[in-house]
């Protein structure tokens, strides 16, 4: 069976039984109080990680409240001009109305004063 020369376990056919084995703990060689010291260190560092990640979350959620008033702010202005434009139609359909009244009522003046020339012309 053919194995992989780059897996961890590997033993070429060179290999002793008395090669050791590999360690993955960095702390093999040092004394309690070294590994104290790595390991406060090491909490440190993820205690600051986490740190500076609760801040970039702090800052992301001060600027999408930032955008989000901003945001109603605009839509209220939209609001407003929605609201100026259906006011500005509401009068433009009532003087269309009124225009069209004028004009039929127009309309029937000059058809009546049409019939009374034309019996006028007649006579």
């Amino acid at each position: 069976m053919s194995r992989n020369p780059f897996d961890d376990d590997y033993r070429g056919s060179s290999a002793s039984s008395t090669m050791p084995v590999k360690s993955y703990s960095t702390m093999g060689h040092g004394n309690a109080e070294s590994d104290a010291d790595y390991y406060e260190r090491e909490i440190e560092k993820y205690m600051q990680e986490s740190l500076e990640s609760t801040e970039r979350s702090r800052r992301h959620l001060e600027n999408s409240e930032k955008m989000g008033a901003a945001t109603a702010q605009e839509l209220l202005e939209q609001r407003e001009q929605l609201e100026s434009t259906e006011k500005n139609l509401d009068e433009i359909h009532r003087t269309t109305q009124m225009t069209q009244r004028n004009l039929n009522s127009l309309k029937s003046f000059l058809a009546v004063f049409r019939i009374v020339v034309e019996e006028a012309a007649g006579a």
